[in-house]
């Protein structure tokens, strides 16, 4: 039998913390990341990523000359030089000698992009001892973060003016209640800076266990340039770097549909009404703060920008035009993976794998066919028992189409984004395909996906499907304060309008198969 000889009740109980926030990150990569700054790209097994269109770029971490130059003379617009920036790094490394001062093992790892101190975390790998960032406390969570913060300014680069100023974005729990988290945003004058986040998770007896920091260090406010230009010359600009040919309607001002900190573009000039459904994939451009290095932040714009294939985020200098950020923020499944799992005969979504399911299989290959199952009809509204959550069901009163809260499905086979036309409930809200026949068949072969009772029944049963994951994933830690998908958020944390569009046959990715992931509320 092996014994943990040296292992404190603490030590193990910090351990098994770490790996449920381990498992909470890989369930929930939005919960202990950046999300304005996630720049991961997928890597094959060769290790090389595999890019199309056009690459990610950070003008931060460029070694080029053209880079440090524009870099250099972002620094000069805000009266800086080289050695001063210089110096406020080492300001940020003497907090760090302060930190360790109080405890010795912490772990603090830096970005690459303007230096912050991104990764603040007790040192878990400890045989025994181990001392979280924080003392147990009761006491408001981001209450606790911002004290945190400014024990620790000189590290993270504000002062306490600043720290009391950051946003409140995110206060919750997990559905277990073993961890919780709080998210703060840094934002000037109300425009927020790109990536100025700062993350901590808290155990259970309310003490910080992590901290991921993004804010922009050492600052100064009030020596930030106020001028933000004109909209429609950064979409202009953005559009370039990403060859898009800009036709006259897509820099036309959707007014009805803007506000002073982000433009919406491809509207009527003329009209004073908003049309949501041209504002689904509407270009836009959102004012922020971009910071460099520690000490410079230059006036910039968020551009987004739809294709029929690919996204993109383009960030430009809103001065020059200067290309400082861009990421195709598309991604499509195509590399191969096995599972080697047990199976449930059960189905955890209440799905069948198949309309001819055979799990688990034959032992060995021997020609056999699992039979065609017949469908059978569930009637539910979406918000009973542990669903509450979906205050208006899967699909709000009165409405009659495969169109809700968390989704929209339908076929998309014309290479314009978004569903061709979601299916209609005949009779009222009743979906069904009765001769929907897909294959092996009954009889064989069965249907070809472009009979319309086929295409209408994919449709119905991935309305079905993305209504169940959306549910399992909310029961799990995904929430509205987690930044999850919803059309509406109910005033529980986040940002609304971004439900899931579920697209169907739609072959302008790759084996069908691709999400695009905005910010929140994109």
């Amino acid at each position: 039998m092996k014994h943990f000889s040296s292992l404190t009740v603490r030590t193990l109980t910090v351990l098994s913390v770490v790996t449920l926030l381990l498992f909470a990150i890989a369930l929930l990569p939005g919960a202990f990341y950046s999300n304005a700054d996630n720049e991961a790209a997928s890597i094959p097994a060769s290790g090389v990523a595999e890019e199309r269109g056009f690459p990610n770029f950070d003008i931060r971490t460029q070694m080029d000359a053209e880079s440090s130059d524009r870099l250099a003379g972002f620094r000069a617009s805000v009266g800086k030089d080289a050695s001063l920036v210089a110096d406020l790094r080492d300001e940020i490394v003497r907090g760090e000698d302060a930190l360790r001062t109080r405890l010795p093992d912490v772990v603090v790892e830096y970005n690459d992009r303007v230096g912050a101190a991104e990764v603040i975390s007790p040192n878990v790998w400890k045989k025994e001892g181990v001392e979280l960032l924080t003392p147990p406390s009761g006491g408001d969570r981001p209450t606790l973060l911002r004290n945190f913060l400014k024990d620790n300014a000189r590290l993270v680069g504000l002062d306490p003016v600043e720290t009391d100023s950051l946003k409140v974005t995110a206060d919750y729990t997990n559905p277990d209640g073993n961890l919780s988290f709080a998210h703060l945003e840094q934002t000037i004058d109300r425009v927020p800076v790109f990536a100025g986040e700062v993350k901590a998770g808290f155990d259970r007896n309310g003490s910080i266990v992590r901290v991921i920091n993004n804010l922009a260090p050492a600052l100064d406010y009030n020596a930030l340039s106020k001028d933000f230009g004109d909209p429609a010359d950064a979409v202009r600009a953005a559009a370039s770097y990403i060859d898009h040919e800009l036709r006259p309607e897509d820099i036309a001002i959707d007014r009805a549909a803007s506000t002073e900190m982000k433009t919406v573009f491809g509207g009527d000039p003329r009209s004073k009404i908003r049309n949501p459904q041209s504002s689904d994939w509407a270009t836009t451009a959102e004012k922020m703060y971009f910071p460099t290095e520690p000490g410079v932040a230059i006036p910039s714009w968020r551009v987004l920008i739809w294709e029929p294939r690919d996204a993109y985020y383009v960030i430009v200098d809103a001065a020059s035009g200067t290309l400082l950020w861009r990421k195709n923020i598309t991604e499509d499944q195509t590399q191969p993976a096995t599972y080697n799992v047990y199976r449930n005969p059960g189905s955890y979504l209440d799905v069948a794998d198949s309309p001819a399911p055979f799990t688990p299989g034959p032992t060995s290959p021997n020609g056999q066919q699992a039979p065609v199952i017949s469908r059978s009809d569930i009637t539910l509204i979406g918000n009973e028992g542990a669903n509450s959550f979906n205050n208006l069901g899967w699909i709000n009163d009165g409405a009659n189409i495969t169109d809700g809260n968390s989704n929209q499905a339908g076929i998309d086979r014309d290479g314009i984004n978004g569903v061709d036309a979601a299916q209609t409930g005949s009779p009222n809200r009743v979906f069904a395909a009765p001769t929907w026949n897909p294959p092996p068949g009954n009889p064989a072969p069965g249907d070809s996906p472009l009979v319309a009772q086929a295409q209408r029944g994919a449709v119905i049963q991935m309305f079905y499907v993305m209504n169940r994951y959306h549910d399992e994933l909310y029961k799990r830690g995904f929430t509205e304060a987690a930044r999850n998908f919803q059309n509406n958020n109910f005033s529980r944390g986040g940002l609304g309008l971004d439900r899931v569009s579920s697209e169907g046959q739609d072959s302008s990715g790759i084996n069908n198969a691709n999400f695009s992931t905005p910010a929140d509320g994109g």
